[in-house]
């Protein structure tokens, strides 16, 4: 599995942090192929947002980029973000874990 932490520098607009309307966004997620995990970050003191990914592959990942994944936030955050990737050896969601490698 490959994590993916995605980050907008909002400081030129603070105001684009606002909630996120989950019933029109988590159907968009469902549908993405390879995704196992997303969690919808903020930094209100850095002036960042964001989301930690965690894919089924490293090819998941990068259809998802190369596809315009992130293209709806790039337009709302004005701007492209900072993306850091990271190998997943194993993953839990309360007592449950959902994969180890």
């Amino acid at each position: 599995m490959i994590g993916m932490l995605v980050q907008f520098d909002v400081s030129r607009n603070p105001a684009s942090m606002g909630a996120v309307d989950l019933s029109t966004v988590l159907p968009r997620y469902k549908m993405i192929p390879g995704l196992v995990f997303k969690a919808f970050i903020h930094d209100h003191e850095k002036l960042m947002t964001g989301g930690f990914y965690v894919w089924e592959s490293r090819e998941a990942m990068d259809a998802f980029l190369s596809g315009g994944g992130l293209a709806i936030a790039e337009q709302r955050f004005g701007g492209k973000p900072s993306i850091q990737t990271f190998e997943v050896s194993a993953a839990m969601h309360g007592a449950a874990a959902l994969a180890m490698v």
